[in-house]
């Protein structure tokens, strides 16, 4: 991952559509689920200051007319593929620029609803795609061995999810911005 382009692309859009230009968060699927691939970004150390694991969506819905996958990635391991989707009811993961928006507690505990940046997730708040805390999330690493899928949301540990909640809350407008 080239994260110096990562933060140049994410700074420049940020500044251009007044969002937070302190930190954004960065999700990469092109990472195996059973390792850290939800990235915090400091804008202004230019570094990743948190790192933890996050669900990617199980396709496994009644609408899925999902676009991408990947199935072979990592050492050569065959693991879940992930699918994107902008559908509704389609259970897949969403790509692009998204906007956190406001905390609420949830099915699964502490959550935030998210707002699309981009038509490719023009529908995510529709569908439901939030970023919420989910218990069942392992606190560190498990590669080769999965994480659980989720219905698309981007999900993190509870302990990660207390880690990143007052860095959301203190810097309103952050960005998350998942690639593939």
């Amino acid at each position: 991952m080239n994260l110096h382009y990562y933060i140049e692309k994410a700074k420049k859009f940020c500044d251009e559509n007044k969002l937070s230009t302190r930190f954004f968060i960065l999700i990469d699927y092109s990472i195996p689920s059973g390792k850290d691939r939800f990235f915090v970004v400091d804008f202004i150390k230019e570094a990743i200051i948190f790192k933890t694991l996050t669900t990617h969506g199980s396709a496994r819905g009644y609408n899925n007319g999902y676009e991408k996958c990947f199935v072979e990635r990592g050492m050569g391991n065959i693991i879940s593929p992930v699918y994107f989707s902008n559908k509704y009811d389609s259970f897949c993961s969403s790509l692009g620029k998204i906007l956190i928006n406001e905390k609420y507690s949830g099915f699964y505990g502490r959550a935030y609803r998210l707002d699309s940046l981009e038509e490719i997730n023009s529908n995510i708040r529709k569908r439901c795609v939030v970023l919420h805390e989910w218990d069942v999330i392992p606190d560190c690493e498990v590669f080769p061995e999965e994480i659980i899928e989720s219905h698309g949301c981007p999900a993190i540990s509870s302990t990660a999810f207390s880690f990143i909640e007052k860095i959301i809350d203190d810097n309103p407008g952050m960005m998350i911005w998942v690639v593939e």
